[in-house]
Order: C-alpha cells, then sequence, then structure tokens
C-alpha cells in the first residue's frame, strides 16, 4: 500500500492570552490561551486540530511578569504543587499520612484547571500543598510543615516494654485529647479503640525488642508541629524528615520522659 501524502503550507497568526492571579506572595495560579488566525483557505480538518490551546499551572509571581515582559521564552512554573480539597487536609490531621489521600471522591482530577477553580472561589491557598510522598509530608506555599497525625507503637517510635514502663506511659497520656488509642491488627490497618491499653506485639513485628506495645494515634497542633520540624532539622542528617520520633522524644511533646514513663534518656 502507498502511503497518501498532503502537504499545507500557510501562515498563521498566534495569539497569546496571559491571565493570573496572585493567590499567595509566592505563588500565581495563570491561564494561557493560545488562538491561531488561520487564513480561509485552511481546510475544516487542519482549523480543528489547531483549535486554541490552554495551559494552567502554577508560578511565581516574579516569573509571570519576566514572561509577560518577554524575558524569557517559557514560562518557569512551579514544580510539586498540588492542589487538594478540605477534606484531604482534615483527614491529615486527623489521620495522617498517606490516609488522607484515601477514599477521597474525584482526587485524581480535582487539581485540573486550577485557575478556574481559584477565580471562582472554589478554594484559597490553603489547599495548595507541596507533597512530599517518599517522606509522607505535606507543606503549605510557605514551606511550613503541615500538621499530620503520627502513629506510634513499637515500630514507630519505641512503644514497647523494653523502651517504657507502660503502665506509666498510659497514666500520661490517657487524659491527653491529642491522643487517640488504637487496637493493632496482626494484617491490615489499626482501628480506633475506647482507651489506651497494652497489647502482644505481632511475632511478625517483633525485633527482638520487647514483648508488649502501646498503640496510639497523635495529633500535633501548628505550633506544636513547627517546633518538632525545626528540632528534625536542627539534627542536620541527610533526610531529616526521619527524625520525627527523635524530635518528640527530645523535645518530650507527650510529657513521657517528665512523666517517667521512659526507660532511657537519649534517643540514639
Amino acid at each position: 500500500m502507498t502511503p497518501i501524502e498532503s502537504i499545507t503550507t500557510t501562515t498563521a497568526t498566534v495569539h497569546r492570552k496571559v491571565e493570573a492571579i496572585e493567590v499567595h506572595p509566592n505563588v500565581s495560579v495563570f491561564r494561557i490561551r493560545y488562538d491561531l488566525t488561520l487564513p480561509s483557505d485552511v481546510p475544516n480538518t487542519l482549523r480543528e486540530y489547531f483549535k486554541g490551546h490552554v495551559q494552567q499551572g502554577y508560578a511565581t509571581p516574579a516569573a509571570i511578569d519576566q514572561y509577560l515582559r518577554d524575558e524569557v521564552s517559557t514560562l518557569d512554573t512551579i514544580p510539586g504543587l498540588l492542589l487538594v480539597p478540605d477534606m484531604v487536609l482534615d483527614k491529615a490531621r486527623t489521620e495522617g499520612y498517606p490516609h488522607a489521600f484515601k477514599d477521597i471522591p474525584d482526587l485524581d482530577t480535582f487539581g485540573w484547571h486550577p485557575f478556574d477553580k481559584f477565580k471562582s472561589g472554589k478554594v484559597t491557598a490553603k489547599n495548595l500543598v507541596f507533597n512530599e510522598w517518599a517522606s509522607h509530608l505535606l507543606f503549605d506555599c510557605d514551606r511550613k510543615l503541615i500538621p499530620c497525625a503520627r502513629f506510634f507503637s513499637s515500630l514507630n517510635g519505641r512503644v514497647h516494654n523494653d523502651a517504657y514502663d507502660l503502665e506509666k506511659l498510659i497514666a500520661v497520656l490517657k487524659d491527653n485529647p491529642q491522643v487517640v488509642p488504637l487496637s493493632t491488627k496482626v494484617y491490615g490497618e489499626p482501628v480506633n479503640a475506647e482507651s489506651l491499653s497494652i497489647q502482644m506485639i505481632p511475632s511478625c513485628n517483633q525485633e527482638g525488642e520487647g514483648e508488649y506495645q502501646v498503640s496510639f494515634r497523635f495529633l500535633p497542633t501548628d505550633e506544636q508541629m513547627a517546633q518538632i520540624w525545626e528540632q528534625m532539622q536542627s539534627y542536620k542528617t541527610e533526610y531529616p524528615s526521619t527524625e520525627f520520633y527523635r524530635a518528640m522524644f527530645d523535645l518530650d511533646v507527650l510529657g513521657l520522659r517528665k512523666g517517667g514513663a521512659a526507660k532511657f534518656e537519649t534517643w540514639g
């Protein structure tokens, strides 16, 4: 079969319309529409192909100014910025990461057409997050850490009988409204419990340290999260995101050292 080749040569005029809304001192949301004015002899099939193209995204106000002044040929966008519904932020505070992203209706498409959403007033800058999947951290537009609930157990935070007097630990935490008791399962996710309790560590999770544990979820405030993040960075390790439980212990956020529940003085 011989391929059919058809070549159409013409001259077109490109129209570019740039709209931007500054939603935060560091972030503007933009919409760029490109339209072509084509000569009358161009076939309709080609007209349809070259129909107006629209691009929406995020850039710094300075980058947009440069682009509008034609100082740069392409607009430098902000990588890693994600538009999320309020439900994600609420679940992050109460259920933690990555649970905040589970069972959210239309999450995959929520971030589409961000300019349209901001222009309509359906979202604000608080719906923008930098989502670091690898470290399970969420940051706001100021790169401040967004509080996420954290799990504590024998595997997370060393909450086992070799590291803590578990009865004293329960006495310290039982009236803390930021502590949500959990009941662990051998398989599957932990579930909420009525009260803190000492539980046998499943054999598949025993790593030579302790036979019993207490499991709970901790819901940090904005102020606590800021202090914890500052402490995490102060260790100057390659991956500060891995230092959450160490920072919690050193700052004694839960009062376990002060309450005499801890059996060790230093985390390392």
